[in-house]
């Protein structure tokens, strides 16, 4: 009997051990070379991976695209002959493509600039940044306007601003950063401000502060409320009024596995699974309905071609009570459920406030019950699908 009690309690730790295990999911690789340092955008539900170095060390043009829908990659159209980089920065603003700067691994820094259309797959150019190439630069958008900041070139770690008008195609000046420079730190914007922080900002010191730009006034200030650390080639994504924030490099070189969510109405943080592959850098990040991506990179000197995801970390939107009700909330101990019939089968999921899986439950009938009595009291939120809705367990 007693064996037979142990035999059940290492069924269920196995089981539980592998149900986190899985919540990062590794997909089909990139089908390009291994490589690190690349840039990526995002149209629709087609996210594009492309340039950076390969593991031959040389600078690449080629691009290819995940299928969000497919869950899987395709073919896209490479950059024209001899406009191969690394470093370069990518965004996408209404449905375009862009990638701009960047290095092309023999010592020369590019000012180019080029513009993807996905309705005819092809590339054209935009009016370079008049001024000398640079490489890992930070950028964040505002409007119609881009504004790519910082970066290193021959002269050093930089700290100019330079806005880019994306309707009139103008490039202008902006005052400086108050702090020497900034090389692969991370920017955003939120409310119509834009924000800096962490990367290098010289060759031997790394940035720790966060600083708000004003676009009307032109001008920034030290901005303490938030924090990312000293670390350089973080990888962030936006959506909505979160800001998603995966690992870097730290200065003892150490390579960090972190996963962070950022409510920047509020500007507090929320910890996320740690990463549960090989620790790396230099990947693209970016993300699809509720789940976040990771694809290339580098871990040790080994460089990668591998796409992983973690699903349901980046919802915005409440669950449809047409498909699934619950009820009583707040509630004491069970969590009753009426679901649409399409629903029976699948998996809901109960997270707790760091955002770690606290419940998996596979949904048995229209009618169900989810036991929440092991559960302490407190505020948790229940996952269906790319959907979430906040529940009370407790008085």
């Amino acid at each position: 009997m007693k064996f037979m009690r142990l035999l059940l309690v290492f069924i269920l730790c196995h089981c539980v051990s592998n149900l986190h295990a899985q919540f990062w999911q590794q997909l089909p690789d990139f089908p390009g070379n291994p490589r690190d340092d690349a840039a990526g955008f995002s149209i629709q539900d087609k996210h594009f991976c492309g340039t950076g170095r390969d593991d031959g060390f040389n600078c690449t043009r080629n691009f290819y695209r995940f299928n969000a829908t497919l869950q899987e990659w395709e073919n896209s159209t490479p950059l024209p002959d001899g406009e191969n980089r690394q470093y370069a920065t990518g965004f996408a603003h209404n449905g375009i493509g862009y990638i701009l700067c960047g290095d092309n691994c023999s010592g020369n820094f590019l000012n180019s600039f080029w513009r993807f259309d996905l309705s005819n797959e092809q590339w054209s150019t935009l009016p370079a940044l008049p001024t000398s190439g640079r490489a890992g630069c930070v950028h964040f958008i505002i409007g119609d306007s881009l504004y790519l900041i910082g970066g290193q070139n021959s002269s050093g770690i930089l700290n100019e601003v330079w806005r880019y008008s994306i309707n009139s195609q103008e490039w202008q000046q902006k005052n400086n950063l108050p702090i020497p420079g900034i090389w692969r730190g991370l920017a955003f914007s939120h409310d119509n401000f834009g924000y800096i922080s962490a990367g290098k900002s010289s060759a031997s010191s790394w940035n720790s502060e966060t600083w708000k730009y004003d676009p009307v006034l032109d001008q920034w200030s030290n901005f303490p409320a938030i924090a990312f650390g000293e670390r350089t080639y973080v990888g962030t994504v936006q959506k909505d009024s979160c800001l998603y924030v995966f690992g870097g490099i730290d200065p003892n070189d150490q390579t960090l596995t972190s996963f962070d969510k950022i409510n920047l109405n509020f500007f507090n943080t929320q910890t996320l699974p740690d990463f549960t592959g090989n620790p790396r850098k230099g990947g693209v990040c970016f993300s699809h309905d509720g789940d976040f991506y990771i694809a290339t990179g580098i871990a040790g000197n080994t460089r990668l071609k591998e796409t992983w995801k973690i699903e349901n970390v980046m919802i915005s939107k409440l669950i449809d009570e047409q498909q699934l009700r619950m009820y009583p909330i707040p509630t004491i101990d069970a969590l009753y459920l009426q679901v649409d019939p399409i629903c029976i089968g699948e998996f809901i999921y109960v997270m707790n406030g760091n955002g770690s899986i606290v419940l998996i439950h596979r949904i048995q009938s229209t009618k169900d019950k989810l036991s929440l009595a092991h559960l302490s009291s407190g505020h948790y939120r229940v996952v269906y699908r790319n959907h979430s809705s906040p529940i009370v367990i407790g008085n």
